[in-house]
């Protein structure tokens, strides 16, 4: 949110941020995001007022109105730098995604795709067992 946002002067819980309006930043235009997936398994749902393509111009926005946006934090951290905009944490702890990394058989030994492939998983640390073997 904006530097100088109302929610920053009170306690923030699920209840303040469930009492904003939001943008929500998707490519789709219409469906639930993982934010809004989270709050329904807690049978809760948030007020989107804006919805657009891209977290640039969400920010943009936020800096000139009083939404909210809920985005990764490490995404966050960068653009908070160009706008100036204030942090804090979502309300409810998410539960992890699962992630897939698909391939054809037959680049299964191209190196580029190999390339590729070993540095999407570095990206993306594995928690779980099996992550990272087998072609898709």
């Amino acid at each position: 949110m904006r530097d100088g946002h109302p929610l920053l002067s009170r306690p923030f819980d699920l209840e303040a941020y469930l009492a904003q309006d939001h943008v929500q930043v998707s490519a789709r235009r219409r469906g639930l995001g993982l934010e809004d997936m989270e709050l329904r398994r807690h049978g809760r749902e948030r007020r989107v007022r804006l919805r657009c393509q891209h977290y640039f111009t969400a920010c943009r926005v936020l800096a000139q109105t009083d939404l909210v946006l809920t985005m990764t934090s490490e995404y966050a951290k960068i653009l908070s730098q160009e706008f100036g905009h204030r942090l804090l944490p979502f309300p409810i702890e998410i539960s992890p995604i699962d992630l897939y990394l698909y391939w054809h058989v037959n680049v299964e030994n191209d190196t580029a795709n190999r390339w590729l492939r070993e540095q999407l998983l570095l990206s993306f640390p594995a928690e779980g067992t099996g992550a990272g073997q087998g072609a898709g």
